[in-house]
Parts: C-alpha cells; sequence; structure tokens
C-alpha cells in the first residue's frame, strides 16, 4: 500500500501535504469527515489526526459514543506528510497498526465525531458479547432509525450533537 501511494504522489506537486485515511468496507465516515480533517491538516507539516467516533450496534440497534480511544489512534486515523514530488516515500496511515502510529508521529486528537464503525454479525468486534460493547462506548439516547436515515442528511444533521 505504501509502495503504490508513494508512487503515485510522485507526479504531485512537491508542496503538496498528502492525507491517507484507515477504513474498513463495513464502516463508513461520516459526511463532513474529510473536510475536517484537511482543515485540521493545514496547522501541520506531519502527524496523526484522529477524531472521535460513534459505534452503531446493528444486533442491538444501539448506538454509543466511543470511549475506547482516547488515548490511542482509533482504526479511523488519518496521516499527514509533505512529501510529495519525486524521491518521496510516504508512511501512510497503513505503517503500523492503528494503535501504535502514535508513536511515529504527533497525535492530534479532535473531538468531533467523524467515523461510525458498525458491530456486527461478522465482524471482529463481534467476538464480544453485546454488554462488553457496551463498556466500550457511552450509550446515546438517540432513536437508531433517525440516525441511519439521518446519515443521508447534511453534515450538521448527520449525527448526534454533544
Amino acid at each position: 500500500m505504501q509502495e503504490l501511494i508513494s508512487l503515485l504522489a510522485r507526479d504531485l506537486d512537491p508542496s503538496m501535504k498528502i492525507i491517507t485515511t484507515r477504513l474498513d468496507n463495513d464502516d463508513m465516515l461520516l459526511p463532513d469527515f474529510v473536510e475536517r480533517i484537511q482543515a485540521s491538516a493545514r496547522d501541520t507539516d506531519k502527524g496523526v489526526i484522529d477524531a472521535r467516533g460513534l459505534r452503531v450496534d446493528t444486533r442491538t440497534r444501539k448506538i454509543y459514543r466511543d470511549t475506547a480511544y482516547q488515548k490511542v489512534p482509533s482504526p479511523f486515523l488519518s496521516v499527514v506528510e509533505e512529501k510529495a514530488g519525486k524521491r518521496c516515500r510516504l508512511m501512510t496511515a497503513y505503517y503500523d497498526q492503528h494503535s501504535l502510529m502514535h508513536r511515529h508521529l504527533p497525535l492530534i486528537k479532535l473531538e468531533f465525531p467523524g467515523w461510525v464503525q458498525l458491530i456486527h454479525e461478522s465482524n471482529k468486534v463481534m467476538a464480544r458479547s453485546p454488554a462488553e460493547v457496551d463498556t466500550r462506548g457511552q450509550p446515546l439516547d438517540y432513536d437508531y432509525e433517525t440516525f441511519m436515515k439521518s446519515l443521508h442528511r447534511t453534515p450538521t444533521q448527520a449525527y448526534p450533537a454533544e
């Protein structure tokens, strides 16, 4: 992955910042995630940017504010690098396990919810019982159906207010 992205970045303007973000195929980013990460990247030359997130347990139809990734990066981290151009060798968001990336680059934690991790019958988090998942997040008093429909609305309406 790093080699491919580095190869693609060689044709870009050397003054450009490169941002890579981790995302599993069964999870999602909230509508304004990209804009918020890009805005945060303006203030740093290199670092790991990590937003807060939500967990949606499709088994119990409950929504939680994530509390598991307060000190280490979440699986949805973004890496900012200023290395475009002919000689670039990018680190990318896949350089190491997400929970260890703060050992390689400064960690910038953002308070806005930017991602949704879906907990369902066939993913890793499913190995935990619903009771264990509950302890990994703060339950939100937000209607499941309303939340799922809201993901198709404007960014400011897409997630529960803090």
